[in-house]
């Protein structure tokens, strides 16, 4: 049986991982395509800084147990001055949960 229109729009298809950073266990979730694709266009404007990237990479995926985000833009600055292994090491996970590395390798095809 395939999925109606309602089921496929409803479903909760947003991955999560628990990572163990920053001294304790976080919980990270996958990007929307609609978050992808704003970051993508602010990577580009920004000139493809690669901490900005990974900072705002990471203040988008840092969820609660509720599912609600920790961080906001607000915490972007703040978030950068944080240790860049624990950083590096949330955002080698986000970036697979957003599919990010599957686009690098279709762009290079």
């Amino acid at each position: 049986m395939f999925l109606t229109k309602e089921q496929i729009l409803n479903a909760d298809d947003l991955e999560t991982k628990e990572v163990k950073a920053f001294g304790g266990k976080i919980l990270i979730r996958s990007l929307t395509a609609e978050e992808r694709e704003e970051l993508r266009k602010e990577v580009e404007a920004s000139g493809q800084d690669l901490l900005k990237m990974m900072v705002k990479l990471v203040s988008l995926t840092v969820i609660n147990e509720k599912k609600e985000r920790l961080f906001t833009e607000n915490d972007v600055e703040a978030l950068s001055k944080k240790s860049a292994k624990e950083l590096d090491k949330v955002f080698q996970v986000a970036q697979s949960l957003a599919g990010l590395g599957v686009v690098k390798e279709t762009e290079k095809n």
